[in-house]
């Protein structure tokens, strides 16, 4: 038992790490512990690290950001849309690129009406290079938490004896309840 509460301390304070990085980055903890991908907003990110913005309108004004379309299409076409079909492109500045296709992301559902507005990183680079940053701290802290917490599951699947070939339906739960069909199980079985 000493070794479960030591597994325990691990994965607690991995725990604590993975909500500090997550408070940092503002990410949506209800969001992520209901999918099991924590999401940040780049515009929180923006804000939460205070680099200096300026709204997605100055983007066009400085030529970061260039508009191939009429001004119709931007009323009627969602920024993801825009950016797809290559109506609005980014200018050649360093980082333009993964910015906008990173806003594109997880802010294209507006149309360019409500997104001239947004804000947009007045360093795009220095943006890009923060952002890489904090995903790859989150992704490393994810992976120590799950680690941690497969640590628990294995030392208690081995105090109580539990067969290996068991323990991935006590991880992911029966097939029936985890998504998978008879099919995929028959399948399995043949394989065997």
């Amino acid at each position: 038992m000493p070794r479960l509460a030591e597994f325990t301390d691990i994965a607690l304070d991995r725990g604590r790490a993975l909500l500090a990085l997550f408070n940092d980055a503002g990410v949506d903890r209800g969001r992520a512990l209901r999918t099991g991908v924590p999401e940040v907003d780049p515009v929180t990110f923006l804000q939460r690290r205070r680099m200096t913005e300026v709204p997605a309108n100055a983007w066009l004004e400085r030529g970061w950001l260039r508009q191939t379309t009429g001004p119709n299409a931007l009323d009627r076409l969602t920024v993801a849309t825009l950016v797809q079909r290559g109506g609005l492109v980014p200018g050649d500045g360093p980082g333009c690129d993964d910015v906008l296709r990173l806003w594109a992301r997880l802010r294209g559902d507006e149309r360019w009406q409500n997104f001239r507005q947004v804000a947009m990183p007045d360093d795009p680079a220095a943006f890009i290079q923060a952002w890489t940053t904090n995903e790859n701290a989150l992704k490393g802290a994810l992976l120590d938490c799950h680690n941690a917490q497969q640590s628990i599951d294995d030392h208690v699947s081995d105090l109580y004896g539990i067969p290996q070939n068991l323990r991935g339906a006590l991880r992911d739960g029966p097939p029936w309840l985890a998504g998978r069909g008879a099919a995929v199980e028959d399948a399995e079985e043949n394989a065997e």
